[in-house]
């Protein structure tokens, strides 16, 4: 009985169930309405749950700020040289490469993926840009705060341009929108190549609200109802939901009560900024005002915690009691 229950749950938990779209929850309502949802916040916080801190630890202020808040903001990341280098490759990669070009709403987007778009031409560059940030915190900070083994940094690194040319056509854009990615610890970065500012969309993130909370646990199990399930928005707005731009999103009636809407930190950076952000939190990027540019580079790390759960995973089922 024991190890047919022990297979259940390996062919259940091993697969891509925990980690399919939408990503914060299944949608199959009855095994949310049983709690499904509850017990993947708890096994999924148990495993990624962020570490404490030591003070006398190197990059302390950072971490601290990492773990506290949610998300961290470091200006001049690069120095100037090697700033000027990462442009200057990135520049010569773009001149090799074909950039993808789709939309984000209504805003047009060019984007690429460095490994995808390497060759004999832009190998070297691209290994390059890989070994700048290889050499930086970025993995210290993010191995010191969470439980993510990170082996392979930045094998994927995403350039991403956004251009409006009328802000009336910033809508049907489901990332403008407060969201969560996933609901355990979970982190993406992002390196602006531009001055981001309110008017070109940056990014924003309420403070603290990655943390675990009976609040959060309330909200994962109402959102996978609202996710499997239409429901009426009078409903939806009682527990502080509302359905906008394509996608759930909290009410600033929801967040006013939880977070405060003083919370709110709207993430205006200079070029050469490094922004990090445990997007468990709620998060979004802003809209973008009459012809407005915003360049960065992007990178995330979720791929590394799919893996690492299913080795956690199968020895908690496997070990010997």
């Amino acid at each position: 009985m024991k190890k047919n229950v022990a297979k259940f749950l390996s062919i259940l938990f091993y697969k891509r169930l925990f980690f399919d779209a939408p990503q914060n929850n299944f949608k199959n309502h009855m095994l949310n309405k049983f709690g499904f949802q509850k017990l993947r916040y708890f096994l999924l916080n148990k495993k990624f749950k962020l570490k404490k801190i030591n003070q006398n630890s190197k990059n302390f202020k950072f971490k601290d700020l990492l773990n506290k808040d949610g998300i961290l903001m470091i200006k001049n990341f690069f120095k100037e040289n090697e700033y000027e280098r990462l442009k200057q490759n990135i520049n010569q990669i773009k001149s090799y490469c074909k950039i993808d070009h789709y939309f984000l709403g209504n805003k047009d987007t060019y984007s690429f993926v460095f490994n995808k778009k390497s060759n004999n031409e832009t190998n070297s560059l691209i290994n390059e840009i890989k070994q700048l940030f290889g050499n930086s915190i970025i993995k210290e900070l993010l191995m010191s705060c969470s439980n993510i083994n990170i082996n392979d940094i930045f094998t994927d690194i995403i350039y991403q341009k956004i251009l409006s040319n009328d802000s009336s056509n910033d809508f049907n854009d489901h990332a403008s929108e407060f969201h969560s990615d996933k609901c355990y610890p979970c982190f993406k970065g992002f390196l602006t190549l531009n001055h981001n500012t309110v008017s070109s969309g940056c990014y924003e993130y309420i403070k603290g609200s990655h943390l675990p909370s009976p609040s959060r646990l309330e909200y994962e199990y109402y959102l996978s109802l609202f996710e499997s399930k239409i429901y009426n928005e009078k409903t939806m707005y009682e527990k502080g939901f509302q359905f906008r731009n394509n996608r759930i999103t909290i009410t600033d009636r929801y967040i006013d009560k939880n977070f405060g809407m003083n919370s709110i930190k709207k993430c205006e950076a200079e070029e050469n900024s490094l922004i990090i952000s445990n997007n468990m939190g709620f998060h979004k990027r802003g809209r973008f005002e009459n012809n407005q540019i915003r360049e960065q580079l992007r990178f995330g790390f979720y791929k590394y915690q799919k893996s690492d759960f299913s080795k956690w995973l199968r020895y908690i089922l496997n070990r010997k009691q």
